[in-house]
């Protein structure tokens, strides 16, 4: 999946056309349009922050070589972090961020990309059973 194909699948699932979001933030649909055929790399700066910013994703998610994007169950993922509170989202990036810059997760990190969508939803279950029993122990 391209980076363009990625932002037309988000702002077509969130807002349900192209058009309806470029009203919402006051873009030219010809703008965005342009964007999505000519590729991101060839538009201003000015133009990608605007878009990240109302789609509620990092502007970094839109690095040309990221493996994300050879993931369409990333997608779920994005729709999943964009709908969490903003405390909850800086979590998320936090946790991320971490596992970036960690030297010993490197090898974790790739093993979890090579997973189909069943097993990441495994570790995303496992996970969810790690950190709430941390919550449940960390409340009482």
């Amino acid at each position: 999946m391209s980076r363009e194909e990625f932002l037309r699948t988000i702002i077509e699932d969130r807002y349900g056309s192209l058009r309806a979001f470029t009203k919402n933030i006051g873009m030219p649909y010809t703008t965005l349009v342009s964007i999505l055929k000519r590729g991101i790399g060839n538009t201003s700066v000015d133009n990608i922050l605007k878009i990240c910013k109302y789609l509620g994703i990092p502007p970094e998610s839109l690095y040309e070589d990221d493996i994300f994007f050879q993931d369409k169950s990333n997608i779920t993922l994005i729709r999943n972090i964009t709908q969490l509170s903003a405390e909850n989202k800086k979590l998320v990036f936090d946790y991320i961020n971490f596992l970036k810059n960690s030297t010993h997760t490197d090898l974790e990190i790739k093993s979890y990309y090579k997973l189909n969508s069943s097993n990441k939803a495994k570790v995303k279950e496992y996970s969810d059973l790690l950190y709430g029993s941390q919550e449940k122990n960390t409340n009482n």
